[in-house]
């Protein structure tokens, strides 16, 4: 009697016993996606919440179309030649002074406007709330069925 008792103690402290007293065929496992929690860390901008701008590339600027990346575009007057006027009559243009450049007034000669498709060069993430996405493998229970 004695031996059994031990051995029925070994195996139910050994977990060769699972059906025994409140421990039953019920019990959920936790997703092993998002620990439990129901929801994860979005792929998209890695849990920050914001993603870098698509056209600026998180600067905030970018490169101004209306001229050179110098910020000097050609003059309207002359073309860029730096002379105004035909033949014998050609003499050194007043709007450039003879450089065939004039500075450019869409980015006052930067050659960076900011960039109105983001806000500091970051922009909201479309595809979470807050860094966090619903867990798609317990579908935000956080347990496994």
């Amino acid at each position: 009697m004695k031996k059994i008792g031990g051995i029925l103690i070994l195996m139910v402290l050994f977990g060769l016993f699972t059906n025994v007293g409140v421990f039953s065929h019920n019990i959920q496992q936790q997703c092993y996606n998002c620990q439990g929690k129901g929801e994860k860390k979005c792929n998209y901008c890695y849990g920050q919440g914001e993603k870098k701008c698509n056209y600026c590339y998180g600067k905030g600027e970018k490169e101004c179309y209306s001229c050179n990346s110098k910020g000097y575009k050609n003059c309207a007057r002359c073309g860029g030649d730096g002379v105004s006027g035909y033949g014998v009559t050609a003499t050194k243009c007043s709007s450039c002074a003879g450089k065939g450049e004039e500075r450019c007034s869409s980015c006052s000669a930067r050659g960076y406007i900011k960039c109105s498709s983001c806000r500091n060069g970051f922009n909201k993430c479309s595809n979470c709330r807050d860094g966090f996405e619903k867990c798609n493998t317990c579908n935000g229970t956080g347990q496994l069925k």
